[in-house]
């Protein structure tokens, strides 16, 4: 008996470590708001597909963003960081100052390769 509870012990230990990668799917759509889906109200926007996935899934109901365009939003999305940390904090490439009377300030256009991506993390994970 006090066999059979080691080796059963032994095995839930290291179970874990051979348990399957989660599946994930992550759907990114710029510039759609929070009220274009018909699953969180919009009556004129039919989403049938997204709206079975959100009655069977995880819904975000309260959400905040630090970078409203999608440059900054993809640069946070892959390196888990704010848009502030990256440098990326504006459209890619960016506005000029040409003809504009408010001057923006310089913003990088990419991650630093140093970034550990979302995409790497899960390959190491």
């Amino acid at each position: 008996m006090k066999r059979l509870f080691t080796l059963l012990a032994s095995l839930a230990a290291l179970s874990p470590l051979h348990a399957a990668k989660p599946n994930i799917v992550f759907i990114l759509a710029d510039d759609l708001g929070w009220k274009d889906l018909s699953c969180y109200g919009a009556p004129f926007n039919e989403t049938p597909h997204i709206d079975r996935l959100a009655s069977q899934g995880l819904r975000f109901t309260q959400a905040y963003t630090a970078g409203s365009v999608c440059s900054p939003t993809r640069g946070s999305i892959m390196s888990g960081k704010y848009p502030v940390r990256t440098g990326v904090t504006d459209y890619i490439p960016g506005l000029t100052s040409e003809g504009h009377k408010l001057v923006t300030r310089r913003t990088k256009t990419e991650l630093a390769l140093e970034e550990v991506t979302l995409g790497e993390a899960m390959q190491e994970g």
